[in-house]
């Protein structure tokens, strides 16, 4: 396994509690993959703790926009919304899934340090943009995306949820 990780202390964690965003892929066997490697890009998990125990106090991953092995009834190849509006063509748009962070860990930074991590690494595999969707529902998480640069690219259902579907255009794309 490898793990590339970024240190940092959100706020409210006792100064002797270490926070750690790592990075974790994993040779599996052929048999085993579901769907091409390259179409799960990378996901992020932030602990707390250290030897011998850590706690997963947060997790998100992005995903290759494009992909049907991937592709669930949430996702932007069934958002109803057009290329263009997602932001480019499918090899170059990320979609970031299952950002989640422990209750008793929300509004102290976790959130906000691993989407920071999944942007940056996004812009240096020269994706073109990011794709998300939240429900309507989710008022911090659609003020946290709006802090980050997301923008509300359109609206769509699933069931009786009401999908909130938004984009940040990358630096490279942006010039």
């Amino acid at each position: 396994m490898q793990t590339s990780e970024a240190e940092a202390r959100p706020r409210g964690m006792p100064s002797g509690t270490r926070r750690s965003l790592h990075r974790r892929t994993a040779e599996l066997p052929a048999a085993e993959h579901s769907s091409p490697e390259a179409d799960h890009l990378a996901f992020w998990v932030a602990v707390v703790g250290g030897q011998p125990v850590e706690e997963i106090i947060g997790t998100v991953g992005l995903r290759r926009v494009g992909s049907a092995e991937t592709s669930a009834a949430d996702t932007a190849e069934h958002s109803g919304l057009s290329e263009v509006q997602l932001g480019g063509p499918a090899p170059h748009l990320g979609e970031v899934r299952r950002l989640r962070v422990a209750p008793a860990w929300r509004r102290r930074g976790v959130a906000t340090a691993l989407m920071r991590v999944l942007i940056g690494w996004a812009a240096r595999h020269q994706l073109s943009s990011l794709v998300l969707n939240t429900t309507s529902a989710q008022g911090p998480a659609l003020a946290l995306y709006a802090s980050l640069g997301f923008q509300e690219i359109g609206r769509s259902y699933l069931g009786v949820y009401e999908l909130v579907w938004m984009r940040l255009l990358l630096p490279a794309a942006a010039a």
